[in-house]
């Protein structure tokens, strides 16, 4: 797998004035580079700058995220489907 837009991403992660956020960043960048040079998955290109953005929506969502932790299930759709 091959780390684009990394050098970049890291300045991003280091500009960050949310403490959370910017750990939260950073545990991201650092899982992806451990998995990267395990021979971890995706094949192709992964760019660093638009995991950020998906890291960012997913901090934003953090209220629901320790609720889906917690075992609540915020799912829209049904087993079913």
């Amino acid at each position: 797998m091959k780390l684009i837009n990394y050098e970049d991403a890291m300045a991003i992660v280091k500009s960050e004035l949310d403490v959370g956020l910017q750990q939260f960043m950073a545990r991201a960048v650092n899982s992806a580079v451990r998995q990267s040079a395990e021979g971890g998955t995706p094949a192709g290109e992964f760019d660093m700058l638009f995991f950020l953005k998906i890291i960012t929506d997913l901090h934003r969502q953090k209220q629901n995220l320790v609720r889906v932790f917690s075992g609540e299930d915020l799912r829209w759709w049904t087993e079913e489907e």
